[in-house]
C-alpha cells in the first residue's frame, strides 16, 4: 500500500454554493493547490490568463494545526464563509472555515474554525459538502489504517465548530467501502452523494471491483443505494479528438462529481495508475437523471445498481487525470490534473471548459489558460460574493453595465434593482415632487452613466438611463418612481380603477393542469400571444393569470423554488411572457397565486391548503414563495401588474388568515414597495366577512370579494362540467344567467355591504 500522502493525489467533487444574492460580475473561480498550501482566483469570464488575479496563501495556517505547509483537496464558497479541506499527507488533516471577508481579496485574519475529525490530530479529509436544507457541514475522510473512513458532520448554528461533530456514517472494515471517500455533493432534491474507491486494490487490472458511487435517500444513511462497476459492464466512449477511445468502465478511481440543472450526474474518473481502462486515461461520464429517478430510486435500499450502457455517455480524454467538476448553467468546468501521479507534484494539469449543449470534440471541449501546478484533489468553487472585491478579476476591458445602487432622498424602502430586466422601481413618499428628484447613482466598475448621477431629471413618466461599459457597450435601464398611497390609499384606488373589464386565464397554470393534465408544463402550444390579443380585441382590459406558485417550492424550509426542475424553470419563465403579452398590448395582470383551498381528499391540495391546524407553517411557506416571486417580478410596471396573493381561503378562520396575509405583506414589503397586492377573506373571498373586517395597515391594497349566489348559478358556472352541457361555440346552447326576484336582491345586498365598508375605511 502506499504511504497516506499518495491518497491526496486524487481529485475531488465540487460542491457550488451560490450566495441567494444578485449577481455581480466579478465571478472568480477558486482553484486549491495542494503541493502549495494556496487557493488561487481566477476570472470566471475570460478564463484564458496564465496567472490568477488573486493568489490566497494559507500554508501557515496548515502548519499551525497539522505540521505541514501543503494538503489543500478541496474549496467551498458559502454564504460569507470559505470552508478549505486539508490532508497533510501524515494521517492527519481537517478542514480550516475562514470568514470569507478576512481572506478575500487581502487575508487580515486565520480561520474562525479548525476541524480535526474524531481526534484531536484529525483525519486526512478529501469531499466536504454544504447540506442546502441547513447549512450543515458534511465531511469525508480517509480510511488510514488506524481510523476508519466515514462522514462527520458540523452544524452551521455552532459555527462549525469542531465541537458539534457527529458521525453520520463510518465504514471502518467495511469490505466493499473502506478506503477513500473521494467526494461529496448534495443533489437537487437533497439527497447525499459520494465517491468510493478501494485503496487496497490500487493499481490493479481488477481495482474497479471495489469502486462505488453511493446515494443517501433523503440524507437519511439507513435509505441508501449503491452503484457498482462489475467486470462485465464495459462501456463504450468518444475520445477528445473525436475519434473511438478504448473500452472504459463507468468507476474507475471516481473522484469529481456535481448534477446539471436537469438532474443529470456528471462523475470525473482519474484512472491514476488503473488497469482498468486500457490506456490509463481520464473518463467523464454522464449518468442519465431519468435511470436515476425511475430505476435506480425504485429499488430496494440497500440493493447493488448497475447503470446500463444506454443510459451512460462516456468520454474519453487522453493524458487526462480528471478531477474536480464545476456546473455553472450549461458550462463544465474540468479540472484536470495532467500526468500528476503518485507523489510527483511537478507537472502541469489544466482547466477544461465544455458547453455542455454542444458537440463533444477538441473544438468545443476547449483548455481554458489555467495551468496548475498539481492541482490537489482540484475541487473548485465559483466566487459570486455579494462583496465588493474581486476587481482584481475583472477582464482588462469589461463589458459589465449594471446599475450597482440607485437612490433617491427620502425615497421609502430600498430600491428594486432588476439586473436582468435592465429595470428599477423606487417609491417615494406621497408628497414628492416627481417632476424633480435627485437620484445618486452607481453602476458597474469602469462603467458610465448618462444622465449623470446627482443630476435632478423629471420621474412623472418613467426614466431612460444608458450605462456605457468600458468596452463601449451599452444597456438602456427603465427607472420608475412611484408615490405612495395617501391616506385613505388612493394609489391602489387609482389602480383598481384601471383594471376595467377582465377575464380569469383558468387552467393555464394553476392546480389541475399542473397536477393532471400532462407532464409537459407548461404546454406553450396551448396558451400564446394570439389569445392575450384576441381577448384584447374582444375589449378585456385585464387579465388574470392563475398560477399555483405553491408546487415550485420544497415543502421544508427554506421553501426555495426547484431549480433544477424543468417544469418549474418554464412554469416561471411562462409568467414573464405573459407580462410581456400584456405589456405589449397595454393590459393589466394580475398574477395570482391561485390554490383550491377547501378541504379535499386529494392529498396535492392537501398538501397546500391553509387551516386553523397549520395556519402558522402555512404563512412561512406562503411568505417565501411571495419573496421568490416579487423578487422574479418586481421588474414588471406596478402601474400595471398586482400581485394577489391567495385564491379563495376557506379552510381558516378570518382571525388565523389575517395572522398569514400580515406575514406574508410584510415579507413582501421588504423587497417590493412599489406594486399593488389583492388580498380576500375566507369563505371562498366571502363578502359578507370582508364587510365585517378591519383593513391592514398597508395602504397600497386591493380588497376583493367573490360571489356565488343565485340559485341558477351552478348551472351557469360550471356549464361543461359535472354532465352540464355545453359548447365551445358561441352559437351553440348555453345556460343563461337569469337575474331576477330573490336573486338579483341578495347580490344587491352583499354588493351594497362591501361598498359601505369601503367607504366607512376610506
Amino acid at each position: 500500500m502506499k504511504k497516506y500522502h499518495t491518497y491526496s493525489t486524487l481529485t475531488m467533487t465540487l460542491i457550488i454554493m451560490l450566495l441567494s444574492i444578485a449577481s455581480y460580475a466579478q465571478q472568480a473561480i477558486a482553484q486549491p493547490y495542494y503541493n502549495e498550501g494556496k487557493i488561487r482566483f481566477y476570472n470566471k469570464t475570460s478564463l484564458v490568463a496564465a496567472s490568477p488575479c488573486y493568489t490566497l496563501d494559507i500554508s501557515a495556517d496548515i502548519n499551525a494545526n497539522w505540521g505541514t505547509t501543503s494538503g489543500i483537496n478541496d474549496v467551498i464558497i458559502y454564504q460569507g464563509k470559505l470552508f478549505v479541506s486539508i490532508d497533510n499527507g501524515n494521517g492527519g488533516g481537517g478542514v480550516l472555515v475562514y470568514n470569507y471577508a478576512s481572506v478575500y481579496p487581502t487575508k487580515t485574519a486565520g480561520p474562525i474554525s479548525v476541524i480535526n475529525p474524531q481526534n484531536v490530530t484529525g483525519l486526512p479529509v478529501a469531499g466536504i459538502a454544504i447540506q442546502p436544507s441547513t447549512g450543515n457541514l458534511f465531511v469525508g475522510t480517509f480510511f488510514t489504517g488506524a481510523s476508519d473512513a466515514g462522514i462527520y458532520t458540523y452544524t452551521a448554528s455552532s459555527g462549525y465548530a469542531n465541537s458539534s461533530a457527529t458521525q453520520f456514517a463510518s465504514y471502518y472494515n467495511d469490505a466493499s467501502v473502506d478506503q477513500y471517500i473521494a467526494n461529496l455533493t448534495f443533489d437537487a432534491a437533497g439527497n447525499l452523494w459520494f465517491t468510493e474507491f478501494d485503496g487496497t486494490n490500487y493499481g490493479t487490472a481488477t481495482a474497479y471491483t471495489h469502486h462505488f458511487l453511493i446515494c443517501y435517500k433523503a440524507a437519511n444513511k439507513s435509505n441508501y443505494y449503491k452503484i457498482i462497476n462489475p467486470a462485465t459492464q464495459v462501456y463504450s466512449s468518444t475520445s477528445l479528438a473525436g475519434g473511438a477511445g478504448p473500452s472504459v468502465y463507468l468507476l474507475s478511481q471516481p473522484e469529481g462529481l456535481t448534477f446539471d440543472a436537469s438532474g443529470n450526474l456528471w462523475l470525473g474518473n482519474n484512472n491514476d495508475n488503473y488497469a482498468c481502462n486500457t490506456a490509463g486515461d481520464g473518463t467523464l461520464v454522464k449518468i442519465s437523471s431519468s435511470w436515476i429517478s425511475g430505476t435506480l430510486f425504485s429499488q430496494a435500499y440497500a440493493s447493488s445498481n448497475t447503470v446500463p450502457t444506454a443510459s451512460a455517455t462516456v468520454e474519453y480524454i487522453p493524458g487526462g487525470k480528471l478531477g474536480g467538476l464545476l456546473i455553472d448553467g450549461s458550462n463544465l468546468y474540468v479540472n484536470d490534473q495532467g500526468q500528476n501521479q503518485g507523489a510527483s507534484y511537478t507537472s502541469n494539469g489544466t482547466v477544461w471548459k465544455w458547453n455542455v449543449t454542444t458537440a463533444f470534440n477538441s473544438t468545443n471541449f476547449a483548455a481554458s489558460g489555467i495551468h496548475t501546478t498539481y492541482p490537489g484533489n482540484g475541487l473548485m468553487a465559483l466566487d459570486n460574493s455579494q462583496f465588493s472585491m474581486a476587481t482584481d478579476c475583472y477582464p482588462s476591458t469589461s463589458s459589465q453595465k449594471n446599475i450597482v445602487t440607485f437612490t433617491i432622498p427620502n425615497q421609502i424602502g430600498s430600491s428594486t434593482i432588476n439586473t436582468t430586466n435592465a429595470t428599477v422601481s423606487v417609491l417615494m413618499p406621497s408628497t414628492a415632487n416627481l417632476a424633480s428628484l435627485t437620484p445618486a447613482v452607481t453602476v458597474s466598475t469602469a462603467a458610465t452613466i448618462n444622465p449623470l448621477s446627482g443630476v435632478a431629471e423629471n420621474f412623472s413618466v418613467p426614466k431612460t438611463y444608458v450605462v456605457k461599459a468600458q468596452d463601449g457597450s451599452t444597456l438602456s435601464w427603465t427607472v420608475t418612481v412611484t408615490l405612495q398611497a395617501q391616506t385613505g390609499g388612493s394609489l391602489a384606488q387609482n389602480r383598481a380603477a384601471t383594471l376595467g373589464k377582465g377575464i380569469n386565464l383558468a387552467i393555464w397554470l394553476e392546480s389541475s393542469y399542473w397536477f393532471f393534465n400532462t407532464t409537459t408544463f407548461p404546454d406553450v402550444s396551448r396558451y400564446t400571444e394570439s389569445d392575450i390579443k384576441g381577448l384584447h380585441d374582444l375589449c378585456f382590459n385585464t387579465i388574470r393569470l392563475p398560477v399555483f406558485f405553491e408546487p415550485f417550492a420544497s415543502l421544508t424550509a427554506p421553501y426555495a423554488f426547484d431549480m433544477s426542475n424543468q417544469n418549474v424553470v418554464r412554469g416561471l419563465a411562462y409568467v414573464d411572457s405573459v407580462i410581456a403579452w400584456t405589456g405589449k398590448y397595454n393590459m393589466d395582470l394580475i398574477i395570482d397565486n391561485h390554490v383550491a383551498d377547501d378541504v379535499s381528499t386529494n392529498n396535492l391540495q392537501a398538501n397546500y391548503q391553509i387551516t386553523d391546524a397549520n395556519y402558522a407553517s402555512r404563512a412561512s411557506l406562503i411568505a417565501s414563495v411571495w419573496r421568490q416571486a416579487a423578487q422574479r417580478y418586481g421588474y414588471a410596471d406596478p402601474n400595471r401588474v398586482f400581485f394577489e396573493l391567495r385564491n379563495e381561503p376557506n379552510s381558516v378562520s378570518d382571525v388565523n388568515l389575517r395572522t398569514v396575509y400580515q406575514t406574508v405583506i410584510d415579507t413582501v414589503r421588504k423587497y417590493d414597495h412599489t406594486h399593488t397586492l389583492i388580498v380576500g377573506c375566507t369563505g371562498y373571498y366571502d363578502p359578507l366577512a370582508l364587510s365585517g373586517s378591519t383593513p391592514y395597515t398597508d395602504s397600497n391594497l386591493i380588497y376583493t370579494f367573490h360571489i356565488y349566489d343565485g340559485n341558477t348559478y351552478p348551472g351557469f358556472c360550471f356549464q361543461g362540467q359535472g354532465g352540464i352541457a355545453a359548447t365551445d361555440t358561441l352559437a351553440g346552447s348555453h345556460v343563461s344567467f337569469a337575474l331576477h326576484g330573490a336573486q338579483a336582491a341578495d347580490i344587491t345586498s352583499e354588493v351594497q355591504y362591501v361598498h359601505n365598508w369601503s367607504v366607512s375605511q376610506h
